[in-house]
């Protein structure tokens, strides 16, 4: 992958359904657009919405909050505002949360080493393939892909 500047707005985004509901987007990864060193990944956490409670056994994660939220790592809960770095070892318990009433909070998120191609990951790149954005119709496709191998065009 040559050097690049990326405007987030143009890539499409997949929607995650409550309870933690968010708009995802990949801005680059091997899976994507064949950037080897890392996964890129954008979050629009609506307000009251976060990640839930999780966890990247292979990956560090490095957060970049673009507005006020809380997080936890582990058994601490912290604020989190735009100008702070969260740097989450992999294997950490984590989430992330839009506590505020009214915007969204947008997250940049850095995935070191990459993540593997697994759920949403896997779906995010069927539905660029396929031109989908509706989460629901996307995790069918990725099911029937891996069961019957199809390209679904």
């Amino acid at each position: 992958m040559n050097p690049s500047i990326f405007k987030i707005d143009d890539f499409p985004s997949i929607y995650i359904n409550p309870p933690n509901d968010r708009y995802i987007k990949i801005i680059a990864a091997p899976q994507i657009n064949g950037y080897e060193n890392a996964t890129v990944v954008v979050a629009d956490i609506p307000p009251g919405g976060g990640t839930g409670l999780h966890s990247h056994p292979e990956s560090d994660e490095i957060i970049y909050p673009m507005a006020c939220g809380e997080c936890t790592l582990g058994d601490e809960k912290l604020k989190m505002e735009t100008g702070t770095i969260i740097i989450v070892p992999k294997g950490t318990e984590h989430e992330f949360r839009n506590n505020s009433e009214v915007g969204d909070l947008r997250i940049v998120c850095l995935f070191v080493p990459p993540l593997k191609s697994t759920g949403w990951l896997h779906d995010y790149a069927i539905a660029i393939r396929h031109n989908i954005t509706n989460r629901k119709t996307i995790g069918k496709r990725a099911r029937r892909e891996a069961v019957h191998g199809d390209d679904l065009d």
